[in-house]
């Protein structure tokens, strides 16, 4: 029976990834994938081709009834991720962060970075001047926005309070416009004060060693190289109206300084709920100055942290102000759902591809386009293989890339999927395969001995 242990065991696994890989990582509130279901779905639907041709304001509605809908009771849940679950980062392309141009995360992805934080509507307040010489939201400024506030991770396992945080910017009848930073990887030690850092687009700071850093920092890298800076190129394509600025402009990097109304405040440093703090914040408050730099801010090898005593050093100055236009909510769908699309600063050059027929939304890393349900958008040199939907045409180029320059081809392997299952779910296969096979071969080896 022993000889029989490795067989029953490789087929065990096998059986698990191909039952179970595509559901593990399910959102958490199994009460809840999509919070539309809660509300009537054609008037209220975000992953839909009738949304992207919406206002921002009907946008930004549709989005914010979504959040209200799921808002949390206190004391707020911590659902971050467990340790088994930040294992999908050793396996899980981070592609789909970058090349994803929906405002929801697929429903079968799960938030393993930043999935516990706030959100608020804000208005984004453009500081004209002559050297704000950037084009887009930049310039004009926004109406219909939206910031989320979070930690990068769980404070406690990780050591690192690492405030974080995601813009979007809601445009009339084209894809939204986001930006992401946070203050550094390795965080602001056990200071539980959200506004005690300023929050940058150049992250930096090396990471505490550790298992879910590394998985995080290899992760990120697959995706994006370097992974510490991201890009801050989308606000300046499109501004408010979708009038498009086909020689766009922007900063090299952002800051993100709270203003001198949110350091007065002085919020508590020690260990509690930091979105407990936002709750107190009204609406109409200016919470964060945003200075652009046209170099790369560098203080050594690291970004500067304090952008306000390098204004000259780093070719800085105050472009806009950031100003609530609600209160802060923590809502299920904000943590669960809401999806804030990354820019890479080394752009990579990708595909759209189509297929004879609708794609999957809900597979795990999907980038399907909002406004074509055959097509999806892809870091890659060729299109990905659908054993039962062939590729009926593929072209150069998602949205933006057109206004955007594209620099190198570090391109991944396109992924193998036979009949809407992922490659683990293949994988899976194998492994029963060869528990089969196994079998077989000491069953007939131990005939043969007998």
């Amino acid at each position: 029976m022993k000889k029989f242990l490795p067989s029953v065991l490789v087929f065990s696994i096998g059986l698990l990834l191909f039952v179970f890989w595509d559901s593990i990582f399910d959102i958490k509130s199994n009460d809840y994938v999509n919070a539309s279901n809660l509300l009537n779905e054609k008037s209220n639907c975000i992953q839909c081709p009738e949304y992207i041709k919406l206002s921002a304001k009907d946008k930004i509605s549709r989005i914010w009834n979504n959040i209200e809908a799921t808002k949390l009771k206190k004391p707020y849940p911590a659902n971050y991720p467990t340790n088994f679950e930040e294992l999908i980062l050793l396996v899980q392309s981070l592609n789909s962060v970058f090349d994803q141009f929906n405002d929801m995360i697929p429903a079968k992805r799960r938030k393993m970075v930043h999935s516990i934080g706030s959100t608020a509507k804000i208005r984004y307040v453009s500081h004209i001047s002559e050297k704000n010489k950037y084009t887009g939201i930049y310039k004009l400024g926004s109406l219909n926005g939206l910031i989320r506030l979070s930690l990068a991770l769980n404070p406690k396992t990780s050591g690192n309070f690492a405030p974080g945080f995601g813009m979007k910017f809601l445009i009339d009848g084209q894809h939204s416009e986001n930006l992401i930073g946070m203050f550094e990887v390795k965080g602001n030690g056990y200071n539980y004060d959200f506004f005690a850092v300023q929050l940058k687009t150049k992250v930096g700071g090396e990471p505490k060693i550790g298992f879910v850093d590394t998985l995080l920092k290899k992760a990120f890298e697959n995706a994006e190289n370097p992974a510490d800076i991201l890009g801050v190129d989308a606000p300046s394509v499109y501004d408010e109206t979708g009038k498009v600025y086909e020689d766009p402009k922007h900063p090299a990097m952002l800051y993100l300084v709270p203003t001198q109304v949110m350091r007065d405040r002085k919020f508590q440093n020690t260990e509690h709920d930091f979105r407990l703090d936002l709750d107190m914040i009204e609406p109409g408050t200016d919470i964060y100055d945003v200075y652009g730099t046209d170099v790369e801010c560098l203080c050594g090898i690291d970004p500067c942290k304090d952008i306000l005593s390098n204004l000259d050093h780093c070719k800085a100055e105050k472009i806009g102000t950031v100003k609530t236009d609600s209160h802060f909510v923590a809502s299920d769908f904000g943590d669960n759902s809401l999806f804030f699309q990354h820019s890479r600063w080394r752009k990579k050059t990708r595909l759209t591809c189509t297929y004879a027929n609708p794609l999957d939304g809900t597979l795990r890393d999907s980038t399907v386009l909002p406004l074509d349900p055959n097509s999806d958008c892809q870091s890659a040199a060729r299109c990905g293989v659908w054993l039962s939907n062939p590729v009926v045409s593929s072209k150069v180029g998602c949205p933006f890339d057109a206004y955007l320059k594209t620099a190198d081809t570090d391109y991944n392997v396109p992924i193998l999927i036979v009949e809407g299952h992922s490659i683990f779910t293949i994988i899976g296969i194998v492994f029963i395969l060869l528990a089969i096979i196994s079998c077989c071969c000491t069953g007939s080896s131990k005939v043969k001995r007998d």
